[in-house]
């Protein structure tokens, strides 16, 4: 098939990765205010956000999580029919997988040349409506642009591709108003950032059957996710936040990752990346400096995961279970006051879709659970173990195919070991519903339930309503 015609219907076909955020107003945020007050409590204190494990949304256009399978080579099919233009006199506004469509052919033309262009906004809006430290109202911005050059297309480098992506984010409130330490909005940042976060390249070889990325990279897209929560708002669905000092949005490190794919449904890989985020620099903005100065750190974070997918059967789904293991190579204060060089954990994540609607299109409607389970050394980390659930269901009848829905649980067993900060522990629960307005723009109702925010007995139970608002440039 052409190029051009493949590019345009990948916008199409690849929608689950390709969703993106933008403010409608805020008037969607006044739906909700009207059940939180203008009443301050205490300033933020038991859970500093620089403390909680952040990450980026998970469905942002032009970023997704490294493969689970072989990627199947290409194949030579016939030449497809004339599609309609995502452009005026081509499919309805309404239909465009972006906001601004094709660029009058440019946008097909530089995907025909290797060159994919992706851009987006998202806008959370929170509102604490009891418990918590402040019950106000407080919103976030996140703006991200990312670009993927196909070598193989431009220059005929066989399985290679650099990738680069910039954010920019305006924040306020939320787990600062919350408490929480695991955090409610995972667009969320201790500051406004403006950053080229990421910049690494990938080269697939033996048929794909090994893949190889060095660069400024965000772990978390190779190790420890869960596809299955990518639309939950919560922070927690990413990966385990007893993994401390991950480097992941709005800190991604300098680091090499290494995938093997023996057989179909088998996949290994590790990586190592600069650990200087212990140590208290920002590596999200520092590059690879501080991954070779002792000056600066001699600090570096090791990483493995091992897993297996599998196939569906009838109305039973695609599934995958996976085992991961984490080592920190920095000196840790413990609690109790003495040090500790180095800290480790486990992970296994599971997920699995129970029912499927059907198959070609529908296969990707249906019923998803998976879950979560991980442990930390709690003499040095925040979080001794992590446990939590969920279930996602995708397809909303006949006349919302693409909309979903879901319900997330997370427990954190925050340290209770000698000199620990920490009285009790924290769980969130969240429920959210996403609508597709159009092809570019989501909506998302969200409601989450702090229980014991960051351990303390004296910050009530929060209940937190939230929307986020979502475009696709």
């Amino acid at each position: 098939m052409s190029r051009i015609a493949d590019c345009q219907a990948v916008y199409r076909v690849r929608k689950e990765f390709q969703r993106a955020h933008i403010c409608l107003g805020t008037a969607c945020g006044l739906l909700l205010s009207a059940g939180a007050s203008a009443q301050d409590v205490a300033a933020f204190g038991s859970a500093e956000l620089h403390e909680m494990m952040l990450d980026g949304p998970r469905d942002l256009p032009g970023k997704e999580p490294g493969p689970r399978e072989v990627t199947p080579l290409p194949q030579q099919e016939a030449t497809p029919p004339p599609q309609e233009r995502e452009w005026f006199g081509g499919l309805p506004w309404s239909e465009w997988s972006r906001l601004t469509g094709d660029w009058w052919g440019g946008r097909a033309w530089l995907c025909d040349h290797g060159l994919t262009i992706d851009s987006s906004l998202t806008w959370d809006w929170s509102s604490v409506w009891t418990g918590g430290l402040r019950r106000v109202a407080s919103d976030r911005i996140l703006f991200d642009v990312n670009a993927t050059l196909d070598l193989e297309t431009a220059f005929g480098w066989k399985g290679a591709s650099v990738y680069a992506d910039a954010y920019f984010t305006d924040v306020s409130g939320g787990s600062r108003d919350v408490g929480d330490w695991q955090g409610i909005s995972n667009i969320d940042t201790e500051e406004n950032r403006s950053e080229l976060a990421e910049l690494w390249f990938q080269q697939y070889m033996l048929e794909k059957h090994l893949r190889l990325k060095i660069g400024q990279i965000d772990a978390s897209y190779e190790f420890a996710f869960t596809e299955t929560g990518r639309d939950f708002l919560h922070n927690s669905p990413a990966y385990s936040p007893t993994i401390q000092n991950l480097p992941v949005y709005p800190d991604p490190a300098f680091g090499v990752v290494l995938y093997a794919y023996p057989s179909e449904h088998w996949y290994a890989g590790a990586g190592v990346f600069d650990g200087a985020l212990h140590d208290g620099y920002s590596t999200g903005n520092r590059w690879p400096d501080t991954a070779f100065s002792d000056s600066d750190s001699d600090s570096y974070f090791f990483i493995a995961e091992t897993g297996f997918t599998w196939d569906g059967s009838g109305t039973w789904g695609k599934g995958r279970a996976a085992v991961g293991g984490h080592y920190h190579t920095g000196e840790y204060e413990r609690f109790d006051g003495g040090e500790k060089d180095g800290s480790a954990g486990l992970y296994f994540v599971i997920e699995q879709q129970v029912w499927r609607k059907g198959d070609g299109d529908d296969d990707e409607q249906g019923l998803y659970l998976f879950g979560q389970i991980a442990f930390g050394q709690d003499s040095v980390n925040d979080v001794g173990m992590h446990l939590a659930g969920g279930c996602v269901l995708r397809g909303i009848g006949e006349t919302r195919p693409d909309d979903s829905t879901g319900i997330y649980a997370s427990f954190v067993d925050l340290s209770d070991a000698p000199g620990s900060p920490y009285v009790d522990n924290e769980t969130a629960v969240e429920v959210y519903y996403q609508f597709w307005l159009t092809e570019s723009i989501t909506l998302t109702p969200d409601f989450q339930v702090i229980f014991t925010p960051s351990g303390d007995p004296s910050i009530d139970t929060a209940i937190v309503g939230a929307i986020r608002v979502s475009i696709a440039f």
